[in-house]
């Protein structure tokens, strides 16, 4: 149980970076996770690493 929380944390931490991230760069919400990976993995490497693992963005490839 503690290990799932654990993990869902790191998750909506990497949410919180990248939609902060958008914030700081004047990215709205048409702006794509796919679109913007680069720059944002440039800025914040682990959380991009996180961000790849769901399968949505796994689909978007």
């Amino acid at each position: 149980m503690e290990g799932s929380l654990y993990g869902q944390r790191i998750f909506i931490n990497a949410l919180a970076t990248y939609k902060q991230w958008k914030v700081d760069n004047d990215l709205g919400n048409d702006d794509l996770y796919k679109d913007n990976r680069e720059a944002f993995g440039k800025a914040h490497r682990g959380a991009t690493l996180i961000l790849d693992q769901t399968p949505a963005t796994q689909q978007q490839d």
